[in-house]
């Protein structure tokens, strides 16, 4: 290696930002509305779960995630150096159960 020149990767293990986050990974609910309809349904319950809806971070990227997706998130894109994934996404379920 030349003495002058310096590669990026002889000092990612130096690269360091303030990163501090929460992430709230699940919240969910469910409603157990009993027996209905003359007994017919013994059991009806409905859920709602949402999960990775909030994310709060003073960084500029997902402190969660590295490598692939960075450069949309204003971090660095190093071609395989600390290749991850991106944000879990935001998903919603909702279910029913019913007993007869």
């Amino acid at each position: 290696m030349d003495a002058g020149i310096t590669s990026f990767f002889d000092l990612a293990g130096y690269w360091v930002e303030d990163a501090n986050y929460i992430k709230v990974r699940t919240i969910g609910a469910e409603y157990n509305f009993g027996s209905l309809l003359d007994s017919r349904i013994k059991n009806l319950r409905l859920g709602f779960t949402v999960q990775n809806p909030f994310n709060w971070t003073n960084a500029s990227f997902d402190p969660d995630a590295s490598g692939s997706g960075f450069s949309t998130q204003n971090g660095f894109a190093g071609g395989g150096f600390a290749f991850g994934t991106e944000s879990a996404p935001r998903i919603y379920l909702t279910t029913l159960r019913v007993n007869l």
